[in-house]
């Protein structure tokens, strides 16, 4: 559905953006981590196609971005992070007022809004001013908006932020139904609402691609590799090189003084990579299995550095 390949964004002198690459499959939900300044926000707002890009490609349901403008951004949907929405009006009014912009004819208009009223439970207040709405409810007049013309790929910057605890639990709640639906993005700081909704996330460091994984496979959960602590009295030089090297790792990276080595799952792993080390003269000290949170995650592909 979403194919992003080489984006760069540049303002001035600042990379926003740097040769950033990733896809999301036709009704995955993703979660677009990173600190502030990561260049979340830029990345959402170059798929939406409100900003253009320094260098790169977006591909939408096969549909080249900036060469087919028009054709790409009607599957579309966008919330941003500031609410795009008039005060002045009421809400089916502006939803219908959202259907005109999007080319949606009478007919489609009125569905259009009929079904987002519903799934973003807002039939109650249809006919209030925007501005007398609750932050929540304005929300989800946010999220109706992008909804209204049923659009194949739904981006949503930090869509709970500044909502109390059950409006969040709402907000989740509503985003899960989306799925399976609409292939949804959606940046966030709040870690476990990623993980409650997501099964896949992209983490960005410095405008770049820190991790691209399934959750599982990041937490060390998937069933097809386990991830292993190991602290080493005798480390080599080159010790995550030397660990990467052996039969059975697929991958090896420094961790606080140890290193965490991703491996196949088979029986007798651990003892065949325990007795490779010791035979290697590198003091095995600690060998245990990892089952990391997201939050421990985030931590390790972007943490402050010191």
């Amino acid at each position: 559905m979403l194919d992003v390949e080489g984006l760069t964004k540049r303002f001035g002198a600042v990379t926003a953006l740097d040769d950033v690459s990733f896809a999301i499959a036709e009704g995955e939900v993703v979660g677009l981590l990173g600190e502030n300044g990561a260049g979340k926000t830029t990345t959402l707002r170059l798929l939406a196609g409100s900003l253009y890009p320094t260098a790169g490609k977006i591909f939408i349901g096969g549909r080249d971005l900036f060469r087919e403008p028009l054709l790409a951004k009607r599957k579309v949907g966008y919330l941003p992070e500031q609410l795009p929405l008039d005060g002045r009006m009421r809400v089916r009014a502006y939803l219908d007022y959202v259907g005109r912009l999007r080319g949606l004819s009478s007919r489609d208009r009125a569905d259009g809004v009929r079904h987002v009223l519903a799934v973003c439970g807002l039939e109650g207040v249809a006919e209030r001013g925007i501005a007398a709405l609750s932050r929540g409810l304005r929300t989800r007049v946010g999220l109706a908006q992008a909804l209204v013309h049923n659009p194949e790929l739904v981006l949503l910057d930090e869509p709970t932020a500044g909502l109390d605890p059950q409006q969040v639990l709402r907000m989740r709640e509503l985003i899960l139904s989306l799925s399976g639906h609409h292939t949804i993005l959606f940046s966030s700081h709040n870690l476990h609402e990623v993980s409650e909704c997501c099964k896949r996330v992209v983490v960005l460091k410095e405008g770049r691609v820190a991790a691209e994984d399934a959750l599982a496979s990041l937490e060390g959960k998937d069933g097809d590799t386990r991830v292993l602590r190991l602290r080493l009295s005798q480390p080599p030089d080159d010790v995550c090189g030397a660990l990467a090297a052996l039969a059975e790792v697929t991958h090896a990276e420094p961790a606080d003084g140890a290193v965490l080595v991703t491996v196949l799952a088979s029986e007798g792993v651990r003892e065949r990579l325990a007795a490779e080390v010791v035979a290697r003269g590198w003091g095995l000290c600690e060998m245990s299995e990892m089952s990391e949170s997201l939050e421990d995650v985030f931590q390790r592909h972007v943490g402050v550095e010191g």
